[in-house]
């Protein structure tokens, strides 16, 4: 009997046990094409402690236009999460880069992932960062980093447009002050010559909205 949506969500939603936890995997095994963006990423993120089994399970599953589209999801929410995300958060979306999952697809108007992941939990500590997460934000920004530099290794399109603004992926990072992310897609062959929707060149917003203090090390990453 096909599984149906909403079973599948109900399952997702449910305290799970070891026995559950397998009857899930069980059919999502059995109906791939029923495990969409929505179910990966929305179930994924909203239950906040989603087994890494679970998890992954989900990752593997769904088919490649879900996982792209997943990934977009679940970046963006990422991009959205103040300061420190839950380490699960970071789970499901490190088992969709190890899945496969693209990050230059955008889905709806969602920012695609690579701009999501070129501006969020970045290698230079924030202003407002709290001292004593420090050690905490270190080890989620060698996380981001590493995603980050998977989805540019294997996007097709590393100049991928905004819906809206018009910006790449480069215009993120440079605006965010990530010179790291600027330097890994500098490398990639992302253009530094692109201009925003609004005309504004890569230069220009860096005047007027990279942080002050990163605004040196991204000039130099830009080259």
């Amino acid at each position: 009997m096909k599984t149906s949506r909403d079973q599948l969500l109900l399952r997702v939603y449910a305290p799970m046990n070891k026995a559950a936890e397998a009857e899930f995997a069980a059919l999502v095994l059995e109906d791939p094409e029923a495990v969409d963006p929505v179910l990966v990423a929305v179930c994924g993120w909203r239950s906040f402690n989603p087994k890494p089994v679970l998890v992954k399970q989900l990752a593997a599953a769904a088919t490649p236009d879900a996982r792209d589209r997943a990934l977009c999801a679940a970046a963006y929410a990422l991009l959205r999460t103040p300061h420190i995300p839950y380490p699960e958060h970071l789970k499901l979306l490190e088992a969709l880069v190890d899945a496969g999952a693209r990050g230059d697809v955008a889905w709806d108007e969602l920012p695609t992932a690579l701009h999501a992941l070129a501006q969020c939990h970045g290698n230079m500590p924030g202003a407002h960062d709290p001292p004593k997460h420090e050690k905490k934000l270190t080890k989620i920004r060698a996380q981001v980093d590493d995603m980050f530099d998977a989805l540019v290794a294997r996007a097709a399109n590393v100049d991928v447009r905004a819906v809206g603004t018009g910006w790449t992926p480069l215009h993120a990072a440079c605006v965010a002050g990530y010179p790291k992310r600027v330097l890994t897609l500098r490398k990639a062959g992302a253009a530094a010559d692109l201009t925003a929707a609004d005309g504004q060149t890569v230069q220009q917003l860096i005047a007027s909205m990279c942080p002050l203090v990163a605004r040196p090390a991204v000039l130099e990453a830009l080259g």
